[in-house]
């Protein structure tokens, strides 16, 4: 099998884009089962199949591999790479050790849908503004490691990575597939600042009123917007119940279509009770959350609900819902 060189990364604080083509992966047999001992690597799932280094990748003089790739089809096959493809290289053609590339208008279809949404901008960047439903990660794309922590578990989801204007977020984005990261999406079209006037445009000229679902995620809880909370945050009851002193949930489903709710759940949509009846008996310190199948309609009930006067916690279940709750209640 043949024998491939890894250059290590240029520059000692940042992760540079090494320019050039990039060759088809070399396809490993299948992996032996891990131990421990030189070029072990493992996570909680297990071991990834490069950690036996299959494919001949160098190693340094402790025996460790130079620069294993820990993303995408390495996952499943291993391999390692001679090069790594460049920002206008991924985004023209794609490849193993890309990132998925997000343009704007991709970004504006999707941006609620993301599991999580990583800013690697710097802290005064960050203290300048920033969105709501994000993690900061500053200096992730220069190699600083300080506030990797924040980003520990999640390598399985799918993470949307941005900064100012998309060199800093496609460095980034390479980073995290070299560390396991398996669905990374590089906004390389634009950054916070224009993607934060583009999501209020679009919010504002929205046939299906202001606010939309973006802008909710972009500003967070406000007198017309309701928190979004994704089911990727959610691990427990405990992340649902301890949001306030009496957390209550909201069905927001149809219930001649949906008529199972969780249990406790009040409904908000049937032929006797509507928004205005969910709240008026309520005193104004209980937090709300709603819920349905996918995130659409926990929406729009949570909507319903701030503009049939609640002023109070308000909290709405989003990219999935009542079949993945039940698991938990």
């Amino acid at each position: 099998m043949l024998k491939f060189v890894v250059f290590l990364l240029l520059g000692l604080s940042s992760w540079a884009a090494i320019m050039g083509g990039s060759p088809a992966p070399a396809i490993c047999e299948e992996a032996p089962p891990c131990q421990e001992g030189i070029g072990y690597h493992s996570n909680q799932e297990g071991c990834y199949a490069t950690c036996h280094n299959q494919c001949g990748c160098e190693r340094d003089e402790e025996g460790r591999l130079v620069n294993p790739v820990y993303g995408g089809i390495c996952r499943a096959t291993g391999f390692c790479e001679k090069v790594f493809a460049g920002k206008e290289e991924c985004i023209k053609n794609g490849g193993e050790s890309c990132p998925e590339m997000i343009s704007m208008e991709q970004v504006l279809e999707e941006f609620s849908k993301f599991d999580f949404r990583i800013d690697v901008r710097s802290n005064r960047e960050w203290e300048e503004g920033h969105a709501n439903m994000s993690i900061h990660v500053p200096g992730l794309a220069a190699m600083d490691q300080t506030y990797t922590h924040r980003i520990l578990g999640k390598e399985k989801y799918n993470v949307l990575v941005y900064c100012r204007s998309g060199t800093r977020a496609f460095h980034a984005s390479m980073g995290l597939l070299k560390i396991g990261f398996e669905n990374v999406n590089s906004f390389y079209d634009g950054g916070l600042p224009s993607l934060s006037v583009a999501i209020r445009r679009q919010s504002y000229q929205s046939p299906l009123g202001h606010p939309t679902k973006n802008f909710c995620y972009l500003t967070g809880s406000s007198d017309i917007c309701p928190q979004p909370l994704p089911l990727s945050h959610i691990r427990s009851s405990d992340d649902i119940m301890g949001l306030g002193n009496k957390v209550i949930l909201v069905d927001a489903r149809p219930v001649a279509r949906y008529p199972e709710a969780l249990p406790g759940a009040v409904r908000m949509f049937t032929d006797k009770i509507r928004p205005d009846d969910v709240i008026a008996n309520l005193s104004g310190d209980e937090t709300l959350v709603t819920y349905c199948m996918k995130g659409i309609l926990s929406f729009r009930g949570a909507k319903a609900l701030r503009d049939a006067g609640w002023k109070g916690e308000l909290y709405f279940i989003d990219n999935g819902g009542f079949t993945e709750l039940q698991e938990l209640f």
